[in-house]
């Protein structure tokens, strides 16, 4: 009976096994997907985001997307073995084409094509089609479906199938390990495969290679922790897997020659192979690996030969290639960059979907792996080679990958690159912070109150060391000695080092290893104690040699460079903490901005060449080899993955349109974690990211509304600040407002300044506008408000600005910037009240909160123009709250603006502000009228040379000059007029008393000689004080034009025409290079054609000619009779 029932059970399950292959694999659930492509229009767009999964195969779930090639990445959510993916498209209409649907699945960190099948192409009757690609057998978690289409694609519903997958586990290695102490280098078929693997074996550790599968060792094993060091799913990979990054190429798909050899101390196994192809063909590489007696250490002399025979010079990049770990559980990956010991930590059995990171600034010649019990594998290399470290983790691997390069190293024939690699397995560790030679150290840290700090020797033959600690406050403070630290071989030493009594602020550790009285290198590990920002660099023990970039870009890399100081307030430089980590982004062409923020602001600024305008391609503005918004994307992640930043800085972007997902997701990962985020003019935010509410759902902007600045609240952040000053702008408009507390309002209501905390990092979002153009365009964004275009101002009020309108600005955004930064100084502008009369006031009122130490109150008061007039200091005390900054005894007439900075005793800025007084001069200059803007110029004859630039007006240059006082001007009062030219040169000067009852006075001047087409008049009231007042106006005289000379024209000449207050000091070096502008009718108009003759710049004409017809005086109705009068005669008169 019971054998009868346990047959029938048997059948049944058969049947039941049966059944379920018959029904296919299963469709997978659960899955997303994005696509970057576009819609045919907004009738057939994916309006929920699950258009494709929703299982409506009908004409009613209908997506069309456009844009040539689709293409769609899916996320599955967790790792699956996939066997099919299933398209239903349909074609309306034969103009409807699909050349290919292929499926690719993302494995090893990139995606790889696994199948295709065809579409549809030429006319057919068939209007619904399920594109299969079959028989596929990948395990991943993530796909790629690309359809090519010349055009437009039409897609119902998208099936996956396939089955869950778990963690990948490694090949297992089915070989007894041998317990003889003796070195052994032997040969056995360990996979049965027929073919003779090799084994390196003593009492500690066991490397099996695999000489016909590229030389890879696929076992390390650490017999005293029983531990495997080496994984990989796929036969390919292993440890010491070779391979080039330059030229791109892979040895292991090539067999290797091997020999092996030792004596009683050692073991050693020689394998080599050769390329094939090209260069490849004449290029060696030989790896010979040792082990000793009694050591677990195997060391790897590397020989990469290109051959003699090759008669050529050939550039190398080595490339190691290794997956290491202890399998099955998690692993943590340390590798030396300049800003300290970067981790990487990948788990599989714990659903980790792994990341991939790049760090390229190294700072020292090793690298590291620690396994959940402890034990790990230490490498060294030759840092003076090395280019950079990498891992990859993800589907379908143990462990991650452990990988560096080479810098390439040019090799003539007959020249060979030789290098060393240790592989050095210990136990006993949680993290690694340093090997020097056989020496492992850590230093661990155990909240704010100690750290300890481990060393080990790796080998029973190693000897002994001593390792000497001291600690010294970051960013310069003197080292302090805190005793030695001795280690032996067997067990690894410690030494726990109290730190609950240091102040606030950042620290480094370090630990000097050394051997008889010798150094051999140190670890360190730095960290902060309290409320504090961690500023810290590694320095490199040796300069690198050899290239660094993979190829010669095709065009050349441009930086942002601060050798060009223009004029600036450094409100807040130096900071305490030094330079503030960050990056700042806006429109290339508006670069500038960036590094004017920095002159103002302690920065340490990342910049990458982005456009704000709905760009494709940019071939020649700034850095050349960033052509595409593709190029720039992946610079940034490259530097989001390599560095923490305390600060981000974006302007005038679209979150969606101009970032990707993995540089968005960078960002808002590092905002969490504490970094802050300045986001001028957000726009292209969605519902659901992160960031929507902190930066608000965008609609638009009107390029002809405006709105003034109002402060709202009390606010340290807004104090301080002449806000009656800023001008009206334009501003974004928003379907739902940045969130928030918001610290200022335009006038129409809406918010102009708004701050909030996503997770640890501070927010700030400011709506003013930054773009140039209409919204289709959106146009050129830099960090300060938009004024001006294309050379003229965009209201008339904003001439009236003689000051340095910008500053202000500037310290607003320097102190938003530190704020969101973390950058709290702990002294804050409570209050510096603008003085409307200076007659009725002696000084003005500084009120401050916080601060406990004595510092320097620095106020520089400046005229209307800015000038310097004089600088007044005082001391506020600990524990003083308001300070009285006394007025000069003689300030310029109207607006005088005050530039107040506070530092501390180390001169740090510590807080900042600006306002303004108001005062009357006994005689003040009212307007500063030049008779004629333009004057013609004439070249005068020189018979003993053929060309002089030197040329001399036509008539005499006049100007009025109407005055205005504060009841009479006093005895004795004068004015000046002085007429200097665009360099500064001084052509005339005149002094003239002032008599009684005179408001008007008239200059003339005959320069006999000019060399300049800008002049600029000077005009100063004096009364025997001194300078009362002094006011300016521009003229040009224009050369004659001599259409046979000419250096070099630009298109834009003088470009920053939204940052108007850039051009005095940029152009000069604009005016070096360029003799001739192209422009067109709009800089005619808006006077920018004008300001480029004042720089001695000449206008093209052509630009103009392609607004002819819309010019009534350039309509020429005459002109047939012209021409034919001019064929006839061929006089031009």
């Amino acid at each position: 009976m019971l054998a009868s029932r346990l047959v029938k059970g048997i059948l049944i399950l058969a049947l039941m096994v049966s059944a379920a292959f018959a029904q296919g694999p299963a469709k997978l659930e659960g899955w997303t997907y994005r696509t970057d492509n576009g819609y045919l229009t907004e009738e057939w767009a994916d309006k929920t985001g699950k258009a494709l999964c929703d299982g409506d195969r009908t004409r009613k779930g209908t997506t069309i997307y456009s844009g040539g090639t689709i293409t769609i990445d899916i996320d599955l959510g967790k790792p699956a073995r996939v066997t099919s993916v299933v398209a239903h498209a349909s074609r309306p209409n034969n103009n409807y084409r699909l050349r290919t649907f292929t499926v690719l699945a993302k494995s090893l960190g990139h995606f790889q094509p696994v199948g295709s099948v065809e579409g549809f192409w030429g006319p057919t009757k068939q209007r619904d089609f399920a594109l299969t690609v079959k028989d596929l057998d990948v395990t991943t978690d993530q796909l790629r479906l690309v359809f090519e289409t010349p055009s437009i694609l039409c897609l119902q519903e998208v099936e996956v199938f396939g089955a869950p997958t778990g963690a990948a586990a490694a090949a297992e290695i089915r070989l007894a390990p041998l317990n003889a102490a003796q070195p052994s280098a032997r040969e056995a078929d360990v996979d049965g495969d027929g073919k003779p693997e090799v084994i390196l074996e003593n009492n500690l550790v066991r490397l099996i290679f695999w000489p016909s599968a590229g030389g890879v060792c696929r076992s390390f094993l650490y017999k005293p922790a029983q531990a495997e060091l080496t994984a990989a799913a796929d036969s390919r990979y292993g440890l010491l897997r070779d391979q080039l990054w330059s030229p791109n190429y892979s040895f292991a798909d090539r067999p290797y020659d091997y020999r092996t050899g030792g004596d009683a101390r050692s073991a050693w196994v020689e394998l080599s192979t050769s390329g094939a192809g090209g260069m490849m063909s004449f290029t060696r590489l030989t790896k010979r690996v040792q082990i000793e007696r009694d050591s677990p250490i195997a060391r790897v002399h590397y020989r990469l030969l290109n051959d003699p025979s090759s008669q050529t010079e050939y550039l190398y990049g080595l490339w190691f290639h290794h997956f290491t770990g202890v399998p099955g559980v998690g692993n943590r990956y340390f590798d030396p960059t300049t800003e300290g010991v970067r981790e990487l930590r990948f788990d599989p059995g714990a659903g980790d979907r792994g990341s991939e990171v790049w760090y390229r600034e190294p700072a020292r010649g090793w690298t590291a792996v620690v396994g959940a019990k402890g034990a790990g594998l230490a490498m060294t290399l030759d840092y003076k080679y090395l280019n950079c470290f990498y891992h990859w983790s993800g589907v379908g691997v143990p462990v991650a990958t452990h990988e560096w390069r080479f810098n390439r190293i040019p090799l003539k024939s007959g020249e060979s690159l030789e290098t060393e690699v240790a592989l050095i397995p210990f136990q006993g560790l949680e993290r690694v912070d340093g090997v020097a030679q056989d020496v492992i150290g850590a230093i661990s840290l155990e909240g704010e109150k100690s750290a300890l700090v481990t060393l080990c020797l790796a080998s029973p033959r190693s000897k002994p060391a001593t390792g000497l600690i001291r600690l010294r406050r970051l960013p310069d403070g003197p080292w302090q000695e805190l005793g030695r630290l001795d280690v032996s071989p067997g067990k690894p030493a410690t030494k726990r080092i109290d730190l609950a009594g240091l102040a606030t602020g950042g620290y480094v550790l370090n630990c000097q290893v050394q051997r008889g009285g010798q150094d051999l290198d140190d670890l360190e590990r730095a960290f902060v104690q309290g409320d504090a920002r961690l500023a810290y660099t590694r320095a490199p023990r040796e300069e690198r040699v050899g290239l660094a970039a993979d190829e010669r870009p095709a065009l050349p890399r441009h930086d942002l460079t601060d050798s060009i100081v223009t004029p600036h307030v450094a409100w807040a430089r130096p900071l305490p903490g030094g330079p503030i980590k960050a990056v700042v982004l806006c429109d290339d062409t508006m670069a500038r901005e960036v590094i004017e923020l920095k002159q103002r602001l302690d920065l340490d600024p990342t910049y990458v060449k982005f456009r704000t305008h709905h760009w494709k391609e940019d071939l020649w503005c700034g850095d050349r080899s960033i052509s595409t918004p593709e190029q720039a994307n992946r610079r940034l992640l490259e530097y989001l993955k390599a560095n923490r930043y305390e600060l981000f800085v974006l302007a005038g972007f679209d979150w969606h349109a101009h970032f990707t997902p993995e540089v968005r997701d960078a960002i808002t990962a590092q905002v969490r974690d504490g970094a802050g985020l300045l986001f001028i003019m957000p726009d292209g935010f969605k519902a659901e990211d992160p960031l929507a509410p902190m930066m608000g759902l965008a609609k638009g902007r009107s390029m002809h509304a405006w709105a003034e600045w109002k402060r709202e609240g009390d606010s340290p952040l807004t104090a301080g600040l002449p806000w009656s000053l800023f001008p009206q702008t334009r501003f974004m408009s928003y379907e739902r407002p940045p969130e928030g507390n918001v610290l200022a309002r335009l006038s129409n209501g809406q918010p102009l300044l708004v701050t909030n905390q996503l997770g640890k990092g501070r927010t700030v979002a400011l709506t003013y506008d930054v773009l140039t153009h209409e919204m289709s365009y959106r146009g050129y964004a830099g960090l300060t408000p938009t004024i001006s275009y294309r050379g003229g101002f965009l209201r008339p009020e904003y001439a009236e600005m003689t000051w340095s309108y910008h500053e202000p600005w500037y310290a607003l955004l320097a102190r938003l910037s530190a704020w969101a930064a973390g950058r709290d100084t702990g002294v804050r502008v409570a209050s510096l009240e603008p003085v409307d009369d200076a007659a009725n006031a002696k000084a003005l009122s500084l009120k401050l909160e916080g601060g406990k130490e004595t510092y320097r109150v620095s106020a520089q008061f400046r005229n209307r123009w800015s000038h310097p007039l004089q600088q007044v200091e005082v001391t506020c005390r600990p524990g003083q709250t308001e300070v009285s900054i006394p007025l000069p005894a003689r300030l310029g007439a109207g607006v005088n603006l005050v530039d107040v900075i506070i530092r501390d005793a180390a001169g740090r800025s510590v807080a900042w502000g600006q306002t303004y007084v108001r005062a009357k001069a006994p005689l003040a200059i009212k307007s500063v009228l030049p008779e004629k803007e333009i004057v013609f110029g004439e070249r005068a004859p020189r018979a003993d040379q053929p060309y002089d630039r030197a040329f001399r007006p036509q008539e005499p240059f006049r100007v009025k000059v109407t005055l205005e006082g504060a009841g009479t001007p006093p005895a004795g009062s004068r004015v000046r007029a002085r007429l200097y030219d665009t360099h500064r040169r001084l052509l005339f000067e005149e002094i003239r008393a002032l008599p009684a009852g005179t408001s008007e006075l008239t200059f003339e001047a005959r320069p006999a000689e000019l060399r300049s087409m800008g002049l600029e008049w000077e005009i100063a009231a004096l009364d025997p004080q001194g300078q009362c007042d002094i006011s300016y106006a521009q003229v040009i005289c224009r050369w004659p034009r001599d259409w046979n000379r000419f250096r070099l024209s630009s298109w834009n000449g003088l470009f920053p025409w939204r940052s108007e207050y850039l051009y005095g000091f940029l152009a000069p070096l604009v005016e070096e290079l360029v003799d001739v502008a192209f422009y067109g009718r709009n800089e005619l108009e808006t006077g920018h054609v004008w300001r480029h003759y004042w720089h001695n710049i000449d206008w093209c004409y052509l630009d103009l000619m392609t607004y002819m017809g819309d010019i009534p005086r350039f309509a020429d109705a005459k002109f047939a009779e012209k021409a034919a009068r001019y064929n006839e005669t061929k006089s031009k008169e």
